[in-house]
């Protein structure tokens, strides 16, 4: 071996290294692109929970607040009727409640009567529709054959 083939040797050596050396720094920057995509979408899915976290904090504050908002309306509905029952009571005397409760059950059994009697109307509303629409689907149906 002469010493022109070594250096075309040593050359072509070099050359390989430096090729290499290049592919290498190109393989680093790709992988660091993938490693800032994963660390984005770590970051990102994060937020995500922060905000879903938000979300349900303040639903249930939200709830608290409903719950809350119905105790007192149940509270303020017991001291009317107590303040109702005493009021019927000393201006008109006790049959006078009995007689107020007795007409209270009358009007709570006529409201759940003509509650069970719209939801029935409300059935038959809604099977209406539903026939109506099955026959416009017949008559769409048989149009479209008579052309």
């Amino acid at each position: 071996m002469d010493a022109t083939e070594v250096n075309t040797g040593a050359r072509s050596a070099l050359s390989a290294l430096k090729e290499t050396y290049k592919i290498g720094k190109e393989g680093a920057q790709f992988i660091g692109e993938i490693q800032a995509d994963n660390h984005a979408t770590v970051r990102s899915a994060q937020k995500q929970r922060v905000e879903e976290r938000k979300h349900v904090d303040a639903l249930s504050s939200a709830q608290e607040q409903r719950a809350y908002k119905k105790m007192l309306n149940k509270f303020a509905a017991a001291a009317a009727t107590s303040n109702l029952k005493s009021h019927i009571i000393t201006d008109y005397g006790d049959k006078a409640w009995i007689e107020y409760e007795r007409l209270k059950k009358e009007v709570e059994k006529e409201d759940l009567a003509d509650s069970k009697l719209m939801k029935g109307d409300l059935k038959r509303i809604n099977e209406l529709f539903w026939w109506c629409m099955v026959a416009s689907s017949i008559i769409v149906y048989v149009a479209g054959f008579a052309q």
